[in-house]
């Protein structure tokens, strides 16, 4: 991305499109791998058709699991030993192959491409959420933008 306004950016100047998703018949073991794996703390839920049906959290996995054990508030979110810990404790509680659909977010805020990246910003802000998925009309994945993304757009967007 080429340093300029970032008033006058498009979320599709900073959108990723190349997404790690999920399903929502996977399970949250393969949910979880996939976070560790790809380095993330969400994954977008799509359907057969690609759109996007939901997300699924490292925050709504851990909240499932302090649940049923107690030492888990002070599990990292995003670490790879989290990670880890967090399998091993699912699967000691039955948890790992339960499905995603049954944990993720569904009612999921997204955002088009062609919006302004400051009302990305504000619905990030509005829905409390890190990341928005990038759909076009039809409700299909096309990438996704987080706050570290609108973060560097107004750093290297900021004059001298």
């Amino acid at each position: 991305m080429a340093i300029s306004n970032p008033y006058q950016l498009r979320v599709a100047d900073v959108l990723h499109k190349d997404v790690v998703t999920i399903s929502a018949d996977d399970t949250l073991q393969t949910a979880l791998e996939l976070m560790s794996e790809s380095h993330l703390t969400a994954l977008p839920v799509v359907d057969s058709k690609d759109r996007c049906a939901g997300i699924l959290s490292s925050s709504d996995i851990v909240e499932v699991a302090r649940s049923f054990n107690e030492e888990m508030h002070d599990v990292g979110r995003s670490d790879e030993e989290s990670y880890d810990w967090l399998r091993d404790n699912l699967e000691d509680h039955d948890l790992a192959r339960r499905t995603v659909n049954e944990f993720m977010t569904d009612h999921v805020a997204t955002i088009t491409a062609d919006s302004p990246l400051t009302i990305a910003a504000g619905e990030m802000l509005r829905h409390r959420v890190h990341r928005l998925p990038v759909v076009d009309e039809k409700g299909r994945l096309r990438g996704i933008v987080s706050t570290m993304d609108v973060l560097k757009a107004f750093v290297e967007g900021a004059p001298g």
